[in-house]
Parts: structure tokens; sequence; C-alpha cells
């Protein structure tokens, strides 16, 4: 038996039956091969690869594994690469990544710079300009991403984040061209808004074997704008501009500075192609200078290094991505 099996392919059954043959091709689902009956007669046949425990090419034996790829042995004598049991390194893996979220956003200084401008324009009472600026710290924020996958674990891609608040307030100011304590009323209507784009690099790691569950990193470095906009009801008291005693019925801050973006997010993926997160990210801003202007003119002013305007802010937001 052996000096007929000699040179010759096997195929061992998972009841340990044994089958010498000539192997033709090897698929995912099952194994083709020849047998010599007694009169030379060459018969083709076929078995599952759930049947197969173990088969060889000569004497190269090679367990069987449902994650075999299609391999074809020719009948001539050139060389042939034999199939592995280990799973494909380079098995595809959608390599787009593109996402959106919204939720809140808190802006982490007091603004203490704003809150003292506003109680040395004559606000009555200090509270007053404390809890105008502490609504403004309050905001809403969306945003959209899209990042190329390089490998499994490292994508890189661009980053858009906008946020805005807004607070509307009546409060009293005092005449100081008044001996006898004499109070205007106003009415003003103050938003932030804050736009951020740049380029962004992703991490992001499997948290268990079902691939249901991934914690995601996001590092980003680029540019925020930012828009400040007042409005004064011109029914009501209105601010005069120091440098030309007119009136300021409309106020506009603009700056723009380098700022960036650390997220970190939990995904749960219902399907290969949609997953759905929560996020938590800081947004680190300061502002060393604005452009202000107003109906009449427009200036720059630059903060002292005390009185830089920080508008540094945490994000936190619910995200669906997709996957492609």
């Amino acid at each position: 038996m052996f000096s007929y099996a000699k040179g010759q392919d096997k195929i061992i059954t998972v009841q340990n039956d044994t089958i010498f043959c000539t192997i033709i091709s090897i698929s995912l689902n099952n194994i083709n091969y020849e047998q010599n009956i007694d009169n030379q007669t060459k018969v083709s046949n076929t078995i599952l690869m759930k049947q197969v425990r173990e088969y060889s090419f000569g004497f190269q034996s090679q367990e069987s594994s449902t994650q075999q790829v299609q391999v074809t042995k020719p009948f001539s004598a050139k060389p042939f690469s034999t199939p592995s049991n280990r799973k494909q390194s380079q098995e595809p893996f959608p390599r787009w990544r593109l996402g959106f979220q919204g939720g809140g956003s808190y802006i982490i200084n007091s603004l203490a710079p704003l809150r003292q401008a506003k109680k040395d324009a004559g606000v009555i009472l200090p509270y007053q300009a404390d809890n105008f600026y502490k609504k403004l710290r309050e905001g809403i924020s969306a945003d959209a991403n899209i990042h190329y996958l390089i490998t499994r674990y490292l994508g890189i891609g661009v980053k858009y984040s906008i946020f805005t608040s807004s607070f509307q307030a009546d409060y009293s100011v005092r005449n100081r061209d008044s001996e006898i304590p004499f109070y205007f009323s106003a009415n003003e209507k103050e938003s932030f808004l804050l736009n951020y784009v740049g380029p962004s690099i992703l991490f992001q790691q499997w948290l268990g074997g079902k691939r249901k569950f991934r914690l995601n990193e996001e590092l980003s470095v680029g540019y925020i704008f930012f828009r400040n906009e007042k409005q004064f009801d011109p029914y009501q008291y209105v601010f005069v501009n120091p440098n030309t005693n007119k009136k300021q019925y409309n106020v506009l801050n603009e700056g723009n500075t380098i700022s960036g973006n650390f997220q970190l997010s939990l995904e749960y993926y219902p399907s290969p192609w949609l997953s759905i997160g929560m996020n938590g990210g800081i947004y680190p801003t300061i502002f060393r200078s604005l452009k202000t202007s107003d109906n009449n003119t427009s200036i720059e002013r630059n903060f002292d290094k005390n009185d830089y305007l920080d508008l540094s802010r945490i994000d936190y937001s619910i995200g669906i991505r997709f996957h492609f």
C-alpha cells in the first residue's frame, strides 16, 4: 500500500478514512480529486470540506480550514502555491468612514474679560452681566468628518465643526452724566459662532471578538473662526462709541486663530456598514486679538496677556457613521 501511495496526494476524512488520489482543486466548500480504479481508468469525485480533517500534496500535510482560498493544481509538473490554513492578512475591509454628529457644548472659561467690559459699560448689577455670559457659554454643536482607512486601525481625513449660542435679555444701565442715580432700560441680543476646519487622524480598536463595539480616537489640528454679533433695540438705550460719539446699534467682533480637537468615541455596529456612537471632545481656543466693527468704524483690538479671550470648549454628542 505504501509503495502504491508514494508521491500521491492524500485526503483524511473526519472519520479517519484515508483517500489516496490526485487533488485537482480546493475551494472554500469542497475538494475535487481523481482516483485510478483497477483498469487504470481515472474517476473524478468531490468531497465536502467539512468532511475533511486533513489533506496533503505528496507529503506536505495541510489541516482543513473553512478559510482556504481557491487553489488549482495543474496536471503538469509546474510549481504551485499550497493553501495556508491561517486567515488572510489582506482580507478586505471598509476603507471610507463618513460621520455626522450633533449635541451640546460648553465653554470652559468664565469669560471674565467680557463680563468685566459689560460691568464697566454701566450695567447696574454685576449679577446681570454674569448671568448674560453664563447663558452664552452654553450652546449646541454639529460635526461632519470623512476619513480614509490606511489600515484597519489608522485613518486620515478632514473634520468640520460648528458651535453656536445666543441670548437676549433686558438689563439696566446707569446714566453716568447725572449725579442723581438715573437708569435706562436696554435690550441686547448677542450670539457666538465658532467654525472649525482641519485635517484629522483616526485611531480605532475593536472591543471584544464579536466586533459590535469599537473605541475611536480622533486628533486634529486646524483653524477656527469666531463671529460675535451684538444687536441693540433702537427704541431703548443704545451704547455710544467713545471714538466717534455715535450710537452703536449693531456691533460685530471677528477673529481667527489656530486650534485643535481631541475626541473619544464609543461606537456600536448594528451592521458592518453602519455605526452609532457617543462622543466627547475638547477644542482649545484662545484669541489674542479681535476686529470690532459697528455701523460707523472698524478697529483691531489686541488683548493684554492676562485678558486673552479664551473660548475653549467641550463637546458631547451622538453620531452616526457610514462605512464603505
